[in-house]
């Protein structure tokens, strides 16, 4: 959100800049508008990094910023309409002046020389401004990739200490099985075995109760 708040700021000022495009002197109108015409076309990328952004958002959010884009769009067709504009009326005057003989003094071609090399350092102060902004994205990309990568280690130490511990109770209850198996053979031993002393015991008295009738 923080990148779409910068993109459209930056939208905003070339819009206003190029519908705002009213200079007196030739010189300084024909650096205008090459400086204008940079300015579109970087508002155009701008534009295309919105449509980037907007591609991650969720369907509430994007909805909304669907209307401001083709606002933007909107706005930044006129921008290109009116420079488009002055920079015809520019070109129809300089051909009138040139046909009257009409030519620039050694004083105005300078200052439009220094028009043209001061927008061109603010275009380089803008450019690096952008550059900085996107090492900075990139660095709290990378921190928050740090945090998930660290994050995700830690619930797969986790992970396997559950299946460490859920071995060691399978391993238990296998045990425990066998015992149990062990205990229930030996169960049946001593029943057969107090089943045969019981069977003696009886096979006894009646031997005995068998002689004494006999007496």
């Amino acid at each position: 959100m923080e990148m779409l708040s910068m993109i459209e700021k930056e939208l905003n000022d070339i819009c206003q800049r190029a519908e705002m495009l009213q200079i007196s002197t030739k010189e300084r109108l024909a650096a205008a508008i090459e400086e204008s015409k940079e300015q579109l076309e970087e508002a155009e990328e701008l534009l295309k990094q919105m449509e980037l952004e907007m591609v991650q958002m969720n369907t509430s959010a994007k909805e909304s910023y669907k209307e401001r884009l083709r606002t933007y769009k909107d706005n930044l067709q006129r921008a290109k309409l009116k420079v488009s504009k002055m920079e015809e009326q520019y070109r129809t005057q300089m051909n009138k002046e040139t046909a009257m003989g009409g030519y620039y003094d050694e004083e105005n071609k300078n200052e439009g020389k220094q028009t043209l090399l001061n927008s061109g350092n603010q275009a380089l102060l803008k450019q690096n401004q952008k550059l900085q902004d996107a090492v900075r994205f990139g660095e709290e990309a990378e921190i928050q990739a740090r945090d998930i990568k660290i994050d995700l280690e830690g619930q797969t130490a986790k992970l396997e200490n559950v299946n460490r511990n859920i071995g060691g109770v399978n391993n238990n209850l296998h045990q425990g099985n066998k015992l149990i198996d062990v205990m229930k053979r030996h169960e049946m031993k001593n029943k057969l075995l107090l089943l045969c002393v019981c069977v003696t015991v009886v096979m006894g008295i009646l031997i005995c109760a068998y002689f004494i009738l006999i007496k």
